[in-house]
């Protein structure tokens, strides 16, 4: 059976770099502010415990979807567009020997897509 060991302890294995003198103190410190800490019982965690459910995602074209219900059974829905969140990192792509940046800008998710594409099959074929 593995031995529990003490707040001091476990502070000692952590603070070894510290000097003695100052890891004695520290450890003292800490010790008795964890000592201190009024942790809460067992029965005022389950009073706060709550129950939220999560659906499974949903996808609708390039919209992702997921419901949750808080713990009085209110339903929200939350939903994401893939295609802006990639499209914005795209944007932060410098084209560099592709296009000009003006140029770049002015495409969307799947026009760059496709000209990153295009410029891996024209270099590597």
């Amino acid at each position: 059976m593995a031995e529990c060991k003490t707040c001091e302890d476990q502070l000692s294995e952590f603070l070894t770099a510290v000097p003695s003198k100052q890891r004695e103190q520290l450890i003292s410190v800490l010790c008795q502010i964890k000592a201190d800490k009024q942790s809460p019982s067992c029965e005022e965690v389950k009073n706060c415990e709550t129950l939220t459910t999560l659906s499974d995602f949903s996808i609708d074209g390039t919209v992702t979807s997921i419901t949750y219900k808080d713990e009085g059974s209110v339903s929200y829905t939350r939903s994401f567009d893939v295609s802006l969140i990639l499209n914005n990192l795209m944007n932060e792509i410098v084209p560099g020997c592709l296009m000009s940046t003006e140029d770049w800008l002015n495409l969307d998710f799947s026009e760059k897509f496709q000209a990153i594409v295009d410029a891996h099959c024209e270099c590597c074929s």
